[in-house]
């Protein structure tokens, strides 16, 4: 079974991802837009996969004539690049980071609220227009079924004895989904502060590295439950082994991780960013992130993907991300200084 999971991981590493009418009764000639000149180039910096990248770029290209250079890089490499850029800004956008790491350097962005503001999910859209959502990929509990016989029901179930050692969690510092994770705890009535530190003993010391070794080590059996995105366990159903693997959505309530569009402070081009921003959040875009990439749509009017929970059936907190930003020193150190006195201690899987 592990060699064959292992071949699928592969698989899935390399096709998977870390991606206004008017009146006909009243038609009035317009003036068409002319081509941007070859010198007046949007620059975009981004994170995702090329793929993703490559369909967005294009679209927009085709649909405005607007030219682009892309910079990709590690959403962490660019925001460095863009802090020293940002007495002369390179970068006209930041397409698809975090919507935390924007919180985090909003400085370095201008706000913005785009055409398409009306069409967006109003729990996914900024409060201070700092970006416009590109897609949710909400948080959710990924299972073994050969190590458990019942799907964990939610936050708490992980704190259950008999999960002691049987939890996969990437390190929160190193993984913005695992932080994104702790938030939630913290900030949901049912769990709060204080489940942090239980959650961190019951990993019994087996912390793992980053988010990729989450959903690879429960699929192959090692860990009976972990936390993860719903985008990472749609790859194993969608790849036929729901037989093996389950996902879980937190009945305590949860979030979604924000891929987000953001428009540099200071960009040279911002009435070409500010197309581009509303490219990507429009229909035709966002119905490729549906049918060619799987993802979730931000919009209102657009259905998400066959075979996933809808999203009205998710129990979404009221996340604040301010407070998400600004707690992240206090919120790491407690559940880190938890984590280092628990001992590794691995009995049976919990089998309930």
């Amino acid at each position: 079974m592990k060699k064959l999971l292992c071949a699928a991981l592969a698989m899935l590493l390399v096709l998977g991802l870390s991606s206004c009418g008017k009146n006909k009764e009243e038609e009035v000639p317009v003036d068409m837009p002319e081509k941007a000149p070859i010198n007046d180039v949007l620059t975009i910096y981004s994170p995702l996969p090329q793929e993703l990248l490559d369909a967005a770029v294009a679209g927009f290209e085709e649909k405005t004539g607007i030219k682009t250079e892309v910079v990709c890089d590690s959403a962490d490499a660019l925001i460095q690049q863009l802090n020293t850029e940002k007495d002369t800004p390179k970068a006209d956008v930041l397409f698809g980071a975090g919507a935390e790491v924007v919180h985090q350097f909003k400085t370095l962005f201008s706000a913005y609220e785009s055409t398409e503001s009306s069409f967006i999910d109003s729990k996914f859209a900024s409060k201070n227009k700092l970006f416009t959502p590109l897609t949710p990929m909400p948080i959710v509990l990924m299972y073994n079924k050969e190590q458990t016989t019942r799907a964990p029901e939610g936050w708490a179930t992980l704190i259950n004895s008999s999960y002691n050692g049987w939890v996969a969690f990437a390190n929160p510092e190193k993984s913005g989904t695992s932080y994104t994770a702790l938030c939630v705890m913290a900030q949901t009535k049912e769990t709060g502060p204080e489940y942090i530190e239980k959650l961190a003993l019951n990993l019994d010391g087996k912390m793992l590295d980053g988010i990729s070794d989450v959903y690879a080590k429960v699929a192959e059996g090692e860990f009976a439950a972990g936390i993860t995105l719903e985008s990472s366990v749609k790859k194993y159903l969608d790849a036929g082994y729901e037989n093996l693997i389950g996902i879980a959505y937190p009945k305590e309530g949860t979030t979604a991780a924000l891929e987000v569009s953001a428009i540099v402070e200071g960009a040279a081009h911002k009435e070409m960013a500010q197309q581009f921003v509303d490219y990507v959040s429009g229909e035709d875009f966002q119905k490729t992130l549906v049918q060619q990439f799987g993802l979730r749509t931000v919009r209102t009017d657009l259905s998400d993907p066959d075979g996933l929970t809808e999203k009205k059936d998710i129990n979404f907190i009221d996340y604040n991300i301010e407070q998400a930003v600004s707690g992240r020193t206090e919120l790491l150190k407690k559940f880190l200084d938890a984590e280092k006195k628990a001992a590794p201690n691995k009995e049976e899987p919990p089998k309930q």
